[in-house]
């Protein structure tokens, strides 16, 4: 009844995977995912698309924020901001690059924050 779909979608909210959910009230794990869409309960994977969205990572990034960082202040993986970044296609800093700078021919660059060029400080 509606006491049971409303048990599994808080089951849902707090971060129950949808399958033990499932499990745990006898239904199948499809039926769980309707009754999600149905009732607009977000999935409780958490992707950067969908906790903050890319373009804000590119963001964060280009001004020179660190990977592990992001991933820590959103609360998803590593390899989820490294996908997100692709996804912008945002070239990735080599891991000794100093945050934000880089040097060029002997000239000290930083990063523009607003295109991600490299500009002689």
């Amino acid at each position: 009844g509606k006491e049971d779909v409303h048990a599994m979608m808080c089951l849902v909210e707090s971060g129950e995977m949808p399958k033990n959910v499932a499990e745990k009230h006898g239904v199948s794990t499809a039926m769980v995912y309707e009754y999600m869409r149905r009732h607009l309960v977000a999935s409780p994977f958490r992707t950067v698309a969908r906790v903050v969205g890319d373009e804000i990572v590119a963001e964060e990034y280009l001004r020179g924020d660190k990977m592990t960082e992001i991933a820590r202040r959103y609360k998803v993986s590593n390899s989820a901001i490294v996908r997100s970044l692709t996804r912008s296609n945002v070239e990735r800093r080599p891991r000794d690059a100093s945050v934000g700078k880089q040097i060029v021919d002997g000239v000290v660059h930083r990063i523009c924050s607003a295109c991600g060029k490299l500009l002689p400080m």
